[in-house]
């Protein structure tokens, strides 16, 4: 019988000079029927398969159950006896006919040879094809059905009711993922993956602890024996089992429920996925002063099919329960185009490096500003980047920290409610920023709390606040009730700052947490607790009022900076403005919003701003431009006679 498409070529390789067709049957029609075997004295069946080539051959093909995957499937579809000959050395089995004892490469020269004598050989022909070969010796694979030990993913799990399978599809919807997308992504795996195999043919590694009845091959995992099992590996170790004789490991008179006192140990060992899943269930432990489950998994995006499956199902199985109540991915490690690191490519950056030439708090700063949920690239230049901007954080805290040389909280702090309009602005910039902050860490969202840090550092304080009150900080009388209003913001900030970044910049916070002067200091930054608002009245309000101020001044700014490059001064301080706002902003100290040496306000609903020179003489100590007496304006007279 040969497939109507290939009856011509058959004919030619077979070198027919003529054929009769005596019969046409499509291949339902033939489904079932029986056909003698070619070289033993049995019969087969025909059965159906779709990955059977219509292109060579004859478009029938053999098939051995217990030595494929495709033909395992087709067998079991059918009912097909999975029969297996060869034994572990690669030779069929002494009850195999024709071959017993032989190789089963050598084995096809003796089954083609008696095919040939039957005459059922038309043909014989040696096709080169790709072919599966260790990668450690280097020959050929034999594929063999053996038995082994399964997790079964759709029996019904001790008192539950439900399979494995529906427990671990209802814990998927309890687990928190981040990102978000790695829930769909395990569930699609446990909706579409088969029962567990987890024993592997391996001469290391953790055994199956199982002995079976040498009489009736009866497998024995409970009870006594799990008992003795426990012991022996308490005293001796895992490796014990694979040295200790099962009468040596088992109480004299321990016998088979058949009444056989003689036991094997089983050889196989434990799929490393079934080690490191259950590594819960040592270290989740009240010995270590830990429980179940665990806050947080954290691993590569590849173990969605690895690591967090066989934990949730091992915690399933044992316990009912997941070992983890959030499980978290990140990327890899590539350069700076996309490229994996690669030693042969020559792109690998080491964190060692890294250490040697920036410092470990520039590399942790640049891990944190990365967002890990992606691919995370690193080159010199990014490092670059990073270290610039650490340095306006660093720098920052650097500039706080020096100006409160001589504040004390305890003497020198203002209320609250006494503090001036200003330095109320820079707590609605704290409190902004802590609560953000904590919003972003809580979802592990580490890269966008940095950049929030780095934001309030570099715009609102630096480039916004810490400007506007220089003036103050270092012309107004040391003790005078605005500076020290000034110093007690700075310090909510900077304690404040330096808490914020201890998780990440954690040697540069044990640094400048060192000198700032704090009631009931701890002994270390990393022992404090995580910062909190400061509350105050219409803190809504000075928020609004902050971004309408400075709306304002950036547009005042625009107009200053045009007569700066057109040369008509060099600094803002030569300047005063005519300056026309709303009521509720008219008394604010706009002279140190807009850092300019003169204003003068109107009150109007249309904001407007007129600028001319300053009118006066710069003073030697403020440098604003004002009415001076022995070269000093009134403020800083004041300010240096006391």
């Amino acid at each position: 019988m040969v497939v109507a498409s290939l009856v011509e070529k058959v004919a030619a390789t077979c070198g027919w000079d003529s054929y009769e067709e005596v019969a046409t049957f499509t291949g339902k029609e033939l489904e079932a029927t029986r056909l003698k075997h070619p070289f033993l004295d049995r019969d087969v069946p025909v059965v159906l398969a779709d990955y059977v080539s219509d292109t060579d051959g004859t478009g029938f093909v053999h098939i051995a159950p217990g030595h494929g995957q495709d033909d395992y499937q087709v067998g079991q579809a059918v009912g097909l006896p999975t029969l297996m000959f060869v034994e572990n050395d690669g030779r069929f089995a002494a009850d195999t006919p024709l071959v017993a004892g032989q190789s089963v490469f050598d084995a096809n020269k003796t089954i083609g040879q008696a095919m040939s004598d039957a005459g059922t050989l038309f043909k014989l022909q040696f096709i080169k094809h790709s072919y599966p070969h260790c990668w450690r010796c280097k020959n050929p694979v034999i594929f063999r059905a053996t038995k082994q030990w399964f997790v079964a993913m759709d029996k019904p799990v001790a008192e539950t009711g439900k399979t494995l399978r529906e427990l671990a599809m209802a814990s998927i919807g309890e687990t928190t993922f981040i990102p978000a997308s790695g829930a769909n992504r395990l569930q699609s795996m446990i909706e579409n993956r088969p029962d567990w195999c987890i024993s592997r043919q391996r001469f290391w590694g953790i055994p199956i602890p199982v002995f079976y009845c040498k009489s009736c091959r009866e497998p024995h995992i409970t009870g006594v024996f799990h008992e003795s099992v426990i012991a022996l590996v308490a005293a001796k170790g895992s490796g014990a089992w694979f040295v200790d004789a099962p009468e040596t490991i088992l109480p004299a008179g321990t016998a088979c429920g058949c009444g056989y006192t003689a036991f094997e140990k089983e050889t196989d060992i434990l799929d490393v996925w079934f080690e490191s899943g259950a590594s819960f269930a040592g270290v989740l432990t009240a010995e270590h002063g830990l429980r179940q489950p665990a806050d947080l998994y954290l691993e590569g995006s590849d173990q969605h099919r690895g690591w967090f499956q066989s934990s949730m199902l091992i915690g399933l199985g044992a316990y009912q329960q997941a070992p983890f109540k959030a499980i978290l991915t990140h990327g890899f490690l590539v350069d700076d185009k996309g490229r994996k690191m690669s030693k042969s490519v020559g792109n690998v950056i080491s964190p060692e490096s890294v250490i040697k030439e920036y410092g470990a708090d520039i590399l942790r700063w640049w891990i944190a500003n990365s967002d890990f949920k992606l691919d995370v690239a690193v080159a010199k230049g990014i490092i670059n980047q990073a270290r610039d901007t650490f340095s306006k954080v660093r720098n920052t805290i650097r500039f706080c920290l020096s100006n409160l040389h001589d504040f004390e909280f305890e003497r020198d702090a203002v209320p609250v409610s006494d503090m001036d309009v200003m330095d109320r602005w820079a707590l609605s910039i704290h409190n902004t920023l802590v609560r953000e902050t904590q919003i972003s860490f809580d979802k592990y969202d580490f890269h966008t709390a940095v950049q929030k840090i780095h934001e309030a550092c570099a715009v609102s304080l630096s480039a916004g606040y810490l400007d506007m009150v220089k003036d103050r900080l270092y012309c107004d009388g040391s003790a005078s009730q605005t500076r020290r209003s000034t110093q007690t913001a700075i310090f909510y900030l900077v304690d404040t700052l330096i808490r914020l970044i201890a998780p990440v910049l954690v040697f540069t916070a044990e640094d400048a947490y060192s000198h700032l002067r704090k009631p009931n200091k701890e002994a270390t930054v990393h022992r404090e607790s995580y910062p909190t608002p400061i509350a105050f009245d219409n803190e809504d309000t000075h928020r609004d009022v902050l971004a309408q101020v400075l709306q304002i001044r950036d547009k005042i700014y625009q107009e200053l900076e045009g007569w700066r490059k057109a040369k008509t001064i060099k600094s803002f301080l030569e300047t005063k403005l005519t300056l026309s706002v709303p009521q509720h902003i008219a008394s604010l100290d706009w002279e140190s919003i807009l850092i300019v040496s003169q204003v003068t306000v109107t009150v109007s609903d249309v904001v407007s701003a007129e600028i001319s020179l300053a009118e006066g003489e710069k003073c030697e100590r403020c440098w604003k431009v004002k009415q001076l007496s022995d070269g000093l304006c009134e403020r800083c007279d004041g300010a240096l006679s006391k």
